[in-house]
């Protein structure tokens, strides 16, 4: 009887309670989007704040041996990105065609190769966008000599998810072979293909695109675009590659890219000794002290959330006298009915219960409503919403709020009026 009374109060004034939804969804997907926008602000922090919270060097390091670099500071801690050199399916480049100013031809830019490694850690910390596939937090069970990879969008070979090519490893001389004259190889399955420009960890030396000079967490962060960059190349994660024939034939790691040092357990003459080294050639292409970037990330995220607070405190409030307006003018249109369900014997409890259940019908298509909108508009155009756990939990408040105002209203309503009076209005 509830439930069949509550969906008669739903439509018995279609006008007024389409205008309600509708009030109602473009509360909550204003709310929806704040909180997008918030955490937007703090996307490329927080997969990082905890190295941002120690002492050390934030560097790009251009391929130099790990095993040389930790054996010559030993007290030094390290958290690499790495690469290397390998061929795909072992064809290399004798004419140098991707050094040529003729390097841009897509026969050139197959030989323009990156292939990126990082840790576990950092692949659990940061979920770039997928075109295709699935990111490579979760491995497949663990097969010998295989690894698992996402790719890049438009490579030269035009690979995607469930295609399998072999990785070999490369020589100064340009000759495929390994140790004694044996190729060293293994096979790579596609997981994933990224979606087009998306932020990559680890800032490429041959990136045209985006330029670590901000001294901030976006220094982190390089956005991988085939068009501007000319160039190609995987991720992948190094647990699987210490396990391959690649690493296990020279058992060291090639650094490349963006790279924690902290010297939290040095002396001074330690770190001086390193920031000299870094300094000599072309081992180090950026560096910046962690303080700084710590410091100049929290001013960044000091000054966006400056701008989104007031904005989220005014919507706060606009919620709170659109709720009080929309269930008063619900209950005000309701009562004459509770009052003849009075009549029939009905309680006021009764009466309150009707309208909690009629206002659970309104969130519910309110609240699909709106994210029927929100995802319509992400799919079409590039945006900042996203369908994350806090942006679910902000519209689940919200409701919760309104349904929380539905009881209390009634049943402060109901407590002064007596349903003759009520009957009796015209």
């Amino acid at each position: 009887m509830i439930f069949k009374s509550a969906f008669h109060q739903l439509k018995r004034n279609k006008l007024m309670n389409f205008l309600i939804i509708i009030q109602l969804a473009s509360v909550l997907a204003i709310i929806f989007v704040l909180v997008s926008l918030i955490r937007s602000r703090l996307e490329y922090y927080l997969p990082f704040h905890t190295e941002f919270s120690r002492e050390g060097l934030l560097c790009d390091l251009n391929y130099v041996s790990d095993k040389e670099l930790k054996e010559q500071f030993p007290n030094a801690e390290f958290e690499f990105s790495y690469g290397d050199f390998l061929y795909v399916n072992g064809e290399y480049d004798p004419e140098l065609k991707s050094a040529s100013a003729d390097g841009d031809s897509k026969e050139a830019i197959k030989y323009n190769f990156d292939p990126v490694i990082y840790s576990d850690e950092w692949i659990s910390a940061y979920t770039p966008k997928m075109a295709v596939g699935k990111w490579i937090n979760e491995l497949p069970e663990y097969e010998e000599n295989v690894i698992h990879a996402v790719i890049t969008p438009d490579n030269p070979y035009g690979y995607s998810v469930g295609d399998e090519f072999v990785l070999t490893d490369f020589t100064n001389d340009g000759v495929v072979t390994g140790a004694n004259g044996e190729r060293h190889s293994t096979k790579v399955k596609i997981t994933g293909v990224l979606a087009p420009k998306q932020y990559v960890i680890g800032h490429s030396r041959f990136c045209k695109t985006d330029i670590a000079v901000r001294k901030d967490f976006f220094d982190m962060y390089y956005t991988f675009d085939p068009e501007l960059e000319n160039r190609w190349g995987i991720i992948i994660s190094q647990s699987e590659y210490d396990k391959s024939e690649l690493y296990r034939s020279k058992n060291y790691h090639v650094i490349s890219g963006m790279s924690f040092i902290y010297t939290d357990k040095m002396s001074s003459e330690e770190i001086d000794s390193l920031v000299q080294y870094l300094s000599e050639g072309y081992i180090c292409s950026y560096k910046a002290d962690i303080s700084e970037i710590r410091q100049n990330s929290f001013a960044y995220i000091k000054e966006q959330l400056y701008v989104l607070v007031p904005i989220a405190l005014c919507i706060f409030l606009l919620t709170m006298i659109t709720t009080i307006s929309v269930v008063s003018i619900s209950l005000d249109g309701s009562l004459k009915t509770y009052g003849v369900f009075y009549i029939c014997g009905a309680r006021w409890q009764s009466c309150v219960t009707i309208s909690f259940v009629y206002s659970l019908m309104i969130v519910l298509v309110s609240s699909g409503l709106s994210l029927f909108a929100l995802k319509m508009i992400s799919g079409r155009i590039n945006t900042v919403i996203s369908f994350g756990r806090w942006e679910f939990i902000s519209m689940l408040m919200i409701s919760s709020l309104y349904l929380l105002l539905s009881v209390i209203i009634p049943l402060v309503t109901v407590k002064t009026v007596k349903p003759r009076d009520v009957l009796k209005r015209d």
